[in-house]
Formats: structure tokens, sequence, C-alpha cells
């Protein structure tokens, strides 16, 4: 029992005495540009010699104490190591600082050793869970996840690292000649107003319009350089951004906007929506039917309405009783109907087919022969009404 408190406490002291100076102060981050703005300034991600050791494992982390194993514990234990160390009230950076990451190539390593030493395996843990979280289709628990969520959260606290994250990448910096400060977001707003200043050159200055051709220039470059060819971590990722933020913009238009389009293609856009334009144009609009037969007279109308029926009867009829009733009954069932498409082509011209298309198709109980009855009925149609359907 005393051999095992022994032990215990000389992984302590070997654990802590790593990192009890640089605990006292932030981590020193390596910097790709320590001339840029504080807020622009970006981690390197290339890992340090002494990140190399470790990795190749010719250096271990001591085991540290059980307490920081545990999300239940973790904090809590780090805020009492701290105000041992003399820090009386530790910032919650100070106390994320001191967690331990329990797996991968630097088991055990504090997080503030992580962030100093090897950013660019951070941010890899950091994305890959972030797409392990956000996935629909992901079943079961994620390993580890409470220390994943206190790393991100600790590297979110450093603008040199919260840059580089995939959940940030507009805020990711170019870096490039020229441009070494500005971020993916904004070199992507100074490409797409390249075809503004050709088209309206008059509502930029100078200034604005010599930048927007050298931002277009350096983007374009890359954008036409094979993705095998770029040798550029960053550069592979700015080029990917530019290709998600077109498409992006592309599916959220559904009517094409020629000013959301970068560059030359801004005419060819502007070209193709015109003639889209032209074909969705109706070409005529047609008087319903119904709107027809209210102005017909109320004779005609029911001329035209009872044609239907006879016109469908026709042919189901036996041929005998076609050939032998076909003048008298061709004759009598097109007179009214000829009569109505004459009516209506006299009150409005355009919708006279529709006329014939919509008369009602029910069944009737009128056959062709009582057409021929109601001929001949003298009380069926009126005697002047049929001297007019015979001479016109």
């Amino acid at each position: 029992m005393q051999i095992s408190i022994f032990l215990r406490r000389a992984y302590s002291i070997v654990y802590f005495s790593i990192s009890r100076r640089e605990m006292a102060t932030p981590p020193q981050i390596k910097v790709v540009n320590p001339a840029a703005p504080a807020h622009r300034q970006q981690a390197a991600l290339t890992a340090t010699r002494e990140a190399r050791s470790y990795r190749d494992k010719k250096v271990v982390f001591p085991k540290p104490p059980q307490e920081l194993l545990f999300q239940a514990t973790a904090l809590a234990h780090t805020e009492k190591l701290l105000q041992a160390e003399g820090i009386p009230v530790p910032s919650r950076q100070l106390c994320l600082g001191k967690l331990v990451v329990p797996f991968g190539q630097y088991q055990n390593a504090p997080f503030h050793w992580l962030v100093a030493n090897d950013v660019g395996y951070m941010k890899y843990v950091i994305d890959k869970h972030r797409l392990e979280v956000t996935n629909p289709q992901r079943k079961g628990e994620i390993g580890n996840q409470w220390v994943k969520d206190y790393l991100t959260e600790y590297a979110e606290s450093f603008p040199q690292v919260s840059n580089l994250l995939e959940a940030n990448v507009d805020r990711c910096i170019y870096g490039q000649k020229g441009f070494e400060d500005h971020t993916f977001q904004e070199m992507w707003e100074l490409y797409r107003q390249h075809h503004a200043i050709k088209n309206r050159p008059e509502e930029f200055r100078d200034e604005q319009r010599e930048l927007i051709k050298k931002a277009n220039s350096s983007v374009r470059r890359w954008l036409n350089t094979p993705v095998t060819h770029i040798t550029s971590a960053q550069m592979k990722r700015f080029r990917k951004y530019v290709n998600e933020k077109d498409q992006q913009l592309h599916a959220s238009t559904s009517k094409c906007d020629p000013s959301s389009w970068p560059g030359d293609e801004a005419e060819l856009v502007a070209a193709s929506q015109a003639v889209e334009d032209l074909l969705k144009t109706p070409v005529q609009t047609k008087l319903p039917a119904s709107a027809v037969r209210s102005t017909l007279p109320a004779a005609a109308a029911a001329a035209a309405a009872a044609a239907a029926p006879a016109a469908a009867v026709q042919p189901t009829l036996p041929a005998p009783a076609v050939r032998s009733k076909q003048p008298a009954a061709a004759v009598h069932s097109s007179l009214p109907a000829a009569a109505a498409v004459r009516t209506a082509q006299s009150t409005s011209q355009p919708a006279s087919h529709d006329l014939l298309l919509e008369s009602p198709l029910t069944d009737s109980p009128v056959e062709l022969e009582g057409w021929v009855r109601l001929w001949e009925n003298p009380n069926g149609i009126p005697s002047a009404d049929i001297s007019w359907l015979k001479e016109h």
C-alpha cells in the first residue's frame, strides 16, 4: 500500500515538473506570420522536434493521476493542482490545459503541451470529432467524447488555432504573397467582385480595382492548378473551399443571378437566363369555354350540348343502320353543332375549339333516329329555325 502511494506521488511529481513553469503563462504557439495582427495570426501545423520524439516513442509521457481520466473529477482536480502551484483562482483555460489526451500517438500528453508542439495533430483530432458528432448515421457512443469536447474548447480559446479548425474555415488565413493576413472568406469576396469592375468600373476606386484584380489573379492561379500539383495543404483546402462556395451559391438561387457568378462566367449565365425566360413565356392565353357558353343563345347552347352525344353514339351503330340513315342523320346531327360553332366564333373566335372539346360526353336517351323524328315533328324545332338551318 505504501509503495503504491509512493509511486503515485512520484508519477505526479514527474508529470507536473514538465510544465510547472509553462502553466503560469500561456503556451508558446509557433505562428506562420508573427508580423500579422494578433487576430490574424495562424499557428504552424508542423510538429516540433520534441513532438517527433514522443511520436516515434523514443520518449513517453508518464501516467497521469486517475482523477484526470474521468469526466466527473477531471476539471475539479486540475483546479486543485493549480491552486497548489500558487494560482489561487485559475482560469478555465489553465484548467483545461492540464487535462490529458488518453489515446493516440501522444497518449497522456497534456493539452497545453499539445498546442505548443503539434497543432496539426490537434486539428486532426478535433475535425474528426466534429464529423463524428454531426454524422446522422452514427451508431453507438463516441470514444472519449468528453475529452475531445474539452480539447475543442481549449483550442477555440486560442485565435491562432481556432482559425485553422474546419468549423471556422471562413476565418482560415489565406497567407499568400500580397494577402498574408486575408481570410478565405475575404479572398472569396474579392474574387467574386472581379466581374463587377469590368461591368461597372465607375463604382470602384482605383485602389479597390487594383486589389480585386490582384486577388482574382491569385485565386485563379490555385483554381487552374491541378490539385495533384499543389503541395501546400492550406492551398488544397482553399481550392476546395472556393469550389464548395460556388456550389452552394448555385444551389441556393433558383433563378441564377449573373452578379453572383465570378469572373467571365457572368456573361454566359446572363445569356442562358435570357433563353430560359423566353421559353417560359406563355404563347397565348385562351378564353375558358365556360365564358363562351355564357354568350351563346339558349337554343344554340342546347344544340351544341346535344351534338356531342349524337356524335359519340354514331360510330357504335351497326353498319347497315349507318348506311341507310346516313344522309339524314349526318345532315341533321351536324347542323346544330355547326350553328353553335358559328355563334361561338362570332362571340369569341379563340375559344370555339375549347367549346367543342369540353362539351359534356355523358349518356343521353336521344338516339340517332330520334333526331330524324325531332326534325320531322312540327312541335320539335320551330319551322323558322329549320328553314334557317337548311339554308345556312
